[in-house]
């Protein structure tokens, strides 16, 4: 995923501010157009969509990082060794508990 630049112009996301400007998707939607009153009345963006822009791309890079951190662990041996590792305490961890139970249900076994 790619941060692209823009933000949202009555209620959808544009990459270019400057091509959204136009009303003309929105002609003949009650409120769908600028509003000539009311906190932002001039404005390009509403405070609401600046938030929205901002969250939007937060969740991109968010993402990114992700995909990053793949990236890392599947195609480097760095990832493979940490991948490795976790795998192995997990292996471990599991073991114990099938022990515990398996100690669990010989006890309850012997009581009877």
């Amino acid at each position: 995923m790619t941060e692209s630049r823009g933000g949202f112009v009555k209620g959808r996301f544009v990459e270019d501010l400057a091509a959204s400007e136009s009303t003309d998707d929105f002609a003949g939607v009650e409120g769908a157009g600028p509003s000539e009153d009311g906190p932002g009345a001039g404005a390009s963006e509403t405070p609401i969509e600046e938030r929205l822009g901002a969250a939007s791309a937060s969740v991109t890079k968010a993402v990114d990082d992700v995909v990053g951190a793949v990236r890392t662990l599947v195609g480097t041996e760095e990832g493979h060794r940490y991948l490795e590792a976790r795998v192995e305490r997990t292996g471990e961890a599991l073991m114990g508990v099938l022990r515990e139970l398996q100690e669990r249900v010989d006890g309850t076994l012997k009581k009877k």
